[in-house]
């Protein structure tokens, strides 16, 4: 009776192995060293059999170095790259709060990287999962830059890598000869494990997958991976301060974007407080006046009392077109109201719209009186400019736009007390902060679209 053939063991690398690993994250970080943190973050595993690499949701690597021989090290550097992305974009936890089927989620989370990889100029093989491999039920192709949630509706159960452990035989084989590689459709693995990317990828658990609290291959706890997320998120913004906004794909602007946005308070919430701080701040500068002398007696001497300053308001609207009509009229009617129920009325609430040049001042006695011109380019130093030149000048500036413009680099005696509510995408406002960097003395609101 012959031996019998076993499937992939892990065990820690080799020396060979050691060395091809290293040589495939060196590479790997030189191609996209914003994802540099990540990367060195990976725990390899040796996995002789396993036919491909794979990922769990402990940040371990399985890799089969034999493959990695076959491929390539410049070929297994985009499966790495690929893997990596797994747990950074944390897609274990994202399908389980889908409640998403195991080998849907992975194709739909193979397509969020994917196209990603190749903005970064990565070639991948020839049959891997890109979002125009999906299609709506017109026959449209899905579009790039989405997330595996919008992705996954999409995928069907014919699609899914059905790849299942031959009985006894070491290799995996499925029912129309789709492959298991995660990051390929069909693949010739030998011995590649049930799951498709591991459960890294919210696919199938591969067989080899070790427990939490393996001694020989130390996990990254939650918490850990949340550090890594958040530093790569950093590291991404950074790159795009210094290289411009065309430099990291879009998806991954994107996921970067949600990962460093703040804590989700109602932009309203926000804005009202704003505001009403703002008209606090000029309400509390109180100065001296002989219009209203003093009450105090001191012979023939005349001393001046003391009022507050009644406090008006500018409102600076970005008319580019740019921005969603819909979410304009909530936010000004979010400042209308604010200032409304301070009393500040009529003229005391002046309106400029702003492209490239400013508008005539319009008094705001209702946001659906207001007259939005312009259309062209957006620069709104050009609109702060103007409000601090009217007469009397409002004490408040209250700046709304999609935040891609010019900004005054320097406070004037002139200047105002000013708010600066940014209109749009997370990802958008982010750019947007990023890039463009609103005035230090600022207080901004972020706004997203759809509200």
């Amino acid at each position: 009776m012959g031996a019998q053939r076993t499937g992939p063991r892990t065990r820690t690398l080799s020396a060979d192995e050691h060395n091809m690993f290293v040589a495939m994250r060196l590479r790997a970080v030189n191609q996209v060293p914003y994802l540099a943190t990540a990367l060195f973050r990976l725990i390899p595993v040796s996995t002789p059999g396993l036919g491909t690499m794979a990922t769990d949701h402990h940040w371990r690597v399985y890799v089969d170095f034999d493959h990695v021989v076959e491929l390539g090290v410049g070929a297994a550097t985009v499966v790495l790259v690929h893997e990596a992305n797994h747990p950074l974009r944390d897609h274990y936890a994202r399908a389980e709060a889908a409640a998403a089927q195991p080998d849907r989620w992975n194709i739909s989370a193979d397509c969020e990287i994917n196209d990603d990889l190749r903005q970064m100029g990565m070639t991948l093989p020839p049959d891997a999962w890109f979002p125009e491999g999906l299609t709506f039920a017109d026959g449209r192709s899905a579009p790039e830059g989405q997330t595996a949630e919008f992705y996954y509706p999409l995928t069907r159960v014919d699609q899914c890598v059905q790849g299942r452990a031959g009985e006894g035989q070491g290799e995996s084989r499925d029912e129309d000869g789709q492959g298991q590689s995660g990051y390929r459709r069909r693949s010739n693995s030998r011995g590649a494990a049930s799951g498709a990317c591991g459960s890294g990828g919210g696919g199938r658990p591969a067989d080899v997958e070790l427990a939490a609290d393996d001694s020989r291959f130390p996990s990254v706890s939650t918490a850990q991976g949340e550090l890594v997320r958040r530093k790569v998120a950093e590291d991404i913004r950074d790159h795009k301060r210094a290289k411009g906004l065309g430099s990291i794909p879009s998806g991954m602007s994107r996921w970067a974007a949600e990962v460093l946005a703040p804590p989700k308070v109602p932009w309203q919430q926000v804005l009202r407080a704003a505001v009403r701080q703002a008209m606090n701040t000029a309400a509390g500068n109180i100065d001296y006046t002989y219009s209203r002398p003093s009450r105090r007696e001191s012979g023939a001497f005349i001393f001046p009392g003391m009022q507050s300053p009644r406090v008006s308001v500018g409102t600076v609207v970005d008319s580019s077109g740019s921005m969603s009509s819909r979410d304009l009229e909530a936010a000004l009617a979010e400042v209308e109201g604010i200032v409304r129920k301070a009393g500040i009325r009529g003229h005391d609430h002046r309106l400029l719209t702003v492209d490239a040049s400013a508008g005539a001042p319009q008094a705001v006695t209702s946001v659906r009186k207001i007259t939005l011109t312009g259309g062209g380019g957006t620069d709104m130093r050009v609109g702060i400019d103007a409000i601090e030149r009217l007469t009397p000048r409002p004490d408040v500036t209250v700046v709304f736009t999609d935040g891609f413009t010019p900004w005054p680099t320097t406070r004037t005696p002139r200047s105002t007390l000013l708010v600066v509510g940014i209109i749009g995408s997370e990802a958008d406002i982010e750019d947007a902060i990023t890039m463009w960097r609103p005035p230090s003395w600022a207080r901004v609101v972020r706004i997203p679209t759809g509200t």
